[in-house]
């Protein structure tokens, strides 16, 4: 598998922090491109988006992401949707994001919009669950994990 784009959704939650982590070594273990990918709620307010925009650009600056990291923002009131469609524009070729299963029991263990992506993509995407359980990162010269959904 030829990995040249990388995408991490984030949020800013824990769990977000913890897949955007491992995309950045995926990144670097494949001399891949970095897209950091957060999606601004369509209804949200002028000073909420002025907010967001600050912390998602230092969210990115702290990532550590190799040179030519990209940090994306779009608007949308479909996160999901909006996070396929940059995947598939950008030519994405791995999707890393957080879940947090906290929207309903059909989504117990995993977020809607990761639920969502992980039926939808057309790449193979690895979600991570808590920052705890440490993310899956690749080692130099070492073996290509097998935990890609």
């Amino acid at each position: 598998m030829t990995i040249t784009n990388v995408l991490a959704a984030v949020d800013f939650s824990a769990a977000s922090r913890a897949a955007c982590t491992a995309a950045v070594a995926y990144a670097r273990r494949y001399g891949a491109l970095l897209h950091i990918v957060h999606v601004v709620q369509d209804s949200s307010a002028a000073g909420v988006e002025s907010d967001q925009r600050a912390s998602f650009a230092a969210f990115v600056a702290a990532a550590g992401g190799p040179d030519g990291t990209r940090g994306i923002l779009l608007r949308s009131h479909r996160p999901a949707e909006a996070l396929l469609d940059y995947a598939a524009a950008a030519s994405v070729d791995l999707i890393v994001l957080g879940t947090h299963g906290q929207s309903g029991l059909e989504d117990l263990f995993m977020g809607s919009v990761a639920q969502h992506v992980l039926r939808r993509a057309h790449c193979p995407v690895l979600t991570l669950r808590r920052p705890h359980e440490g993310p899956i990162i690749p080692q130099p010269n070492g073996p290509t994990p097998a935990r890609l959904v």
